[in-house]
């Protein structure tokens, strides 16, 4: 008689747990951004919607897709920066792989951008020996903290200086946003896992080795200033490109205009319902630009969708990355 040893009942269950919440997350994300597209698309003309797209110039368009890749390499200028100052030194042209995968996992995965922060960090590791977990993670956070900080500044500085477009959102928006930014700066300035015990309640070595980390670039004012500034510039690159687009569909709008709005359109995205911010942003930014240039929802969901095509770009890009890592080179090492 042959005995069949089965895997034990209790891992096997928390493992198909695991997948079955990541696979009903992203199918939630997914309905959530077929939704609001789907609004979008029922309260505007689609045909006029597409007789505006047609009348951007294909040249236009690439040099638009050729902005989002140089935005990912701003971004990675600026995780360069913050690696090096905490003493980890990887080929930028690594760096710039990993910022390109990370782009293709930020739709492609279930869990988002958390997930591909996750593979990011996880390629950094695995293609550079000596370099810890511990040791990347801080720099990657503060990596992130940074792009979220530089919006959302952008975002209040817009709706202080237009007021009469923040009376037209929920009362409680504006709070939040500024919330969000002190909730920022309190994590950068104060010390905030030793003041609440969290690296000694938790009892999670990583987060116990982490905590220095943290201390550490507390302390270096000038890198995290030229990290801001780089966000800045990484979401001026992407504004200009949607700029681009404006223009071409003969939009009355100023570039610090279109930059504003962007970056309000990325705060919109910051709390994970959609996929990837796909349908909130570009409903958030068509709205507000409609607004804001006098023009028809039509024409500004036409700037949207552009910029919502060429950001796929760096998506494309990064799934090239991961098909070379994965089929190429692992075959022919």
């Amino acid at each position: 008689m042959v005995r069949v040893t089965r895997p034990h009942s209790s891992t096997h269950g928390a493992v198909v747990c695991m997948i079955s919440r990541s696979t009903a997350f992203f199918i939630l994300k997914l309905l959530v951004s077929a939704s609001i597209l789907a609004f979008l698309f029922s309260v505007i003309d689609v045909r006029v919607l597409y007789s505006h797209i047609s009348d951007v110039s294909i040249f236009v368009f690439i040099a638009a897709s050729l902005l989002y890749i140089v935005a990912t390499l701003i971004a990675t200028l600026r995780w360069n920066v913050l690696l090096r100052s905490d003493g980890i030194r990887i080929p930028l042209q690594r760096l710039f792989a990993y910022s390109l995968s990370f782009n293709f996992y930020a739709v492609a995965l279930p869990g988002g951008k958390i997930g591909a922060e996750a593979i990011r960090i996880y390629e950094a590791i695995s293609d550079n020996p000596g370099i810890s977990r511990e040791a990347i993670i801080v720099p990657t956070l503060v990596d992130r903290v940074a792009t979220v900080f530089s919006s959302l500044v952008v975002a209040i500085i817009f709706f202080i200086v237009f007021p009469g477009v923040a009376v037209q959102f929920p009362w409680w928006i504006p709070y939040v946003g500024i919330g969000s930014i002190a909730i920022v700066i309190a994590m950068v300035v104060l010390p905030f896992e030793r003041l609440f015990g969290i690296d000694k309640r938790v009892g999670v070595p990583m987060l116990q080795s982490v905590t220095p980390a943290l201390t550490a670039f507390r302390k270096k004012s000038g890198t995290l200033v030229v990290t801001v500034a780089l966000s800045l510039i990484m979401n001026g690159a992407i504004a200009f490109a949607m700029y681009l687009f404006a223009v071409s569909l003969g939009i009355s709008v100023t570039y610090m205009l279109m930059f504003a709005l962007f970056s309000v359109g990325m705060v919109s995205t910051f709390i994970p319902i959609s996929l990837a911010g796909i349908g909130v942003r570009e409903g958030v930014v068509a709205y507000l630009l409609s607004i804001m240039a006098a023009t028809s929802l039509e024409v500004g969901a036409s700037v949207t969708f552009l910029a919502l095509a060429a950001s796929f770009s760096g998506v494309v890009a990064g799934a090239l990355v991961e098909f070379r890592r994965h089929f190429l080179i692992k075959r022919n090492p």
